[in-house]
């Protein structure tokens, strides 16, 4: 291979890792990798508030759950305090008021 044809070699080379490098840039500007549903989802919000209905909320007397998971019920009564009660115990858990030994015994 003579010089001329390195040099002919080295310009294609140059030429093609040019190209490559502008496609590629213009391909990351034009392309739009972020989802509409997550777009619209971080649109700004107003940071304004209706104090009226935050004050109703504040002195209901009881706050009804809408989603409730099987076996797990949720209810909220006056305006700061609330209970939650958890399922019962399975078979084999240890819960304070069991021992090892009994938890063993129920298991059979």
């Amino acid at each position: 291979m003579g010089r001329r044809d390195t040099l002919i070699l080295s310009i294609l080379t140059l030429v093609t890792a040019v190209g490559w490098i502008i496609f590629d840039v213009y391909h990351a500007s034009v392309e739009n990798t972020i989802p509409p549903a997550v777009t619209e989802q971080l649109a700004p919000i107003t940071p304004t508030f209706n104090r009226a209905v935050i004050e109703n909320l504040k002195n209901r007397e009881r706050i009804e759950p809408l989603v409730t998971q099987e076996g797990v019920s949720t209810s909220v009564s006056g305006s700061a305090s609330g209970t939650i009660r958890s399922p019962l115990p399975q078979q084999g858990v240890q819960t304070p008021a069991t021992t090892a030994g009994e938890s063993n015994q129920n298991s059979q």
